[in-house]
């Protein structure tokens, strides 16, 4: 007896990943939108960003690596926590994450923490440590 095997559709594992790709640059777009506005990010949304750079590896894990740098915490209760960022900076020129990641080979080497977005992110203490399980993922993994 010979059994007939489906074949697989390269083409659309092609597709798939570059859909996956489209989807991370989404979430850069609407960080990018949050920060326009001056809005926090829930956690939840954080964490799907880092764990989705650090997926795909690359530009992307180096830009989830960048995010995971940048990001201001605030908790409930008004006090801030953060990894040396500042929500009261000064930027003199206005670099979007979905930029970074489009002409990352002309920012790559020039780039500096105060010329990246801040990302505000809003959370209480035990979501905090969900970050920063997710953030120590992201930083395990990248190379300097």
């Amino acid at each position: 007896m010979h059994f007939d095997q489906p074949r697989r559709n390269v083409g659309a594992s092609k597709e798939s990943s570059l859909d996956e790709m489209n989807k991370f640059e989404f979430l850069l777009s609407v960080l990018d939108a949050l920060e326009r506005r001056k809005l926090s990010l829930d956690y939840e949304t954080y964490i799907t960003i880092i764990k989705e750079g650090n997926r795909h590896g690359g530009i992307r894990r180096k830009i989830a690596s960048l995010i995971a740098k940048v990001r201001s915490t605030s908790l409930p209760t008004g006090k801030k926590i953060s990894e040396e960022a500042s929500d009261d900076r000064i930027k003199p020129v206005a670099l979007t994450w979905v930029d970074l990641l489009k002409h990352f080979s002309q920012y790559k080497d020039h780039v500096e923490r105060n010329d990246l977005p801040c990302v505000r992110i809003r959370c209480n203490e035990r979501e905090l440590r969900q970050i920063l399980l997710a953030e120590q993922s992201i930083k395990a993994r990248t190379r300097i």
